[in-house]
């Protein structure tokens, strides 16, 4: 390569043929694992718990959530069915704990594997090891978007930064009309994983609706425009309120 001479940018064409890891990786006469059932709040593991299992969600909704800093739990992460949780602990130190805890916020189903059988399966698995590759780099993008929403101190930034990052996440369901999706998540999730009380979560989401962003209402799903809400968070609104009294 001549001196200052620009190289070329590398060819990441191969990256849309890979997918994450799911249920679907898993061998078809479920040898891999037992399936556990867990009824509405029950906890799946705590913090300080050994982490030495990887889950896969077959059925139900989980989240995971921090322990308690400054007296509130924060929600790390929000499962949807056939997606796996708990892979971290594969990063953890020989005996690591978790660190967090998992819920059902649903009634739900999950396979259970113990570590060194997930861990031997994906040596003689090519394929799954790939899916569960690239599953993991979708984990740290996510991990680093979280950090840049939280940088925002206005309301509507971040929280609007925040529906971006659920809409482009896995388990998205798409409405009947082209450009929305569907989010199953409350308000009270909203607000632990934005860092942000309830009410001010309610407020910010009923300014983001008179805007025609979002809509929702009582018992059903926020249905997100992520195309609208991306340019009108670009534009910067005129007036928003900083995160204060959180």
């Amino acid at each position: 390569m001549r001196k200052n001479q620009v190289p070329e940018l590398p060819n990441h064409g191969a990256c849309g043929q890979l997918v994450a890891l799911t249920l679907q990786h898993l061998p078809r006469d479920r040898e891999l694992g037992a399936t556990r059932r867990y009824g509405r709040g029950e906890e799946i593991w705590a913090p300080e718990d050994r982490a030495d299992r990887v889950y896969f969600l077959k059925t139900g909704q989980v989240v995971i959530r921090t322990g308690k800093i400054h007296g509130r739990d924060f929600v790390l992460q929000l499962i949807e069915a056939e997606h796996p949780f708990g892979e971290l602990c594969c990063c953890s130190a020989i005996g690591g704990l978790r660190h967090s805890a998992a819920y059902a916020v649903t009634e739900s189903a999950a396979v259970e594997i113990a570590l060194n059988e997930f861990v031997q399966y994906l040596k003689t698995h090519q394929g799954a090891l790939m899916a569960f590759m690239f599953g993991m780099c979708i984990r740290l993008t996510e991990a680093q978007r979280s950090t840049e929403m939280l940088t925002h101190r206005a309301a509507e930034a971040r929280l609007g930064r925040l529906l971006l990052q659920l809409t482009a996440a896995r388990g998205r369901v798409e409405t009947k009309d082209a450009g929305e999706v569907a989010l199953q998540v409350s308000h009270q999730e909203l607000a632990e994983m934005a860092a942000m009380s309830r009410a001010h979560v309610t407020v910010t989401l009923g300014k983001l609706r008179q805007r025609s962003l979002i809509r929702y209402g009582r018992n059903r799903s926020l249905v997100v425009n992520p195309s609208s809400l991306e340019q009108y968070l670009a534009r910067g609104p005129r007036a928003r309120n900083p995160v204060s009294g959180v």
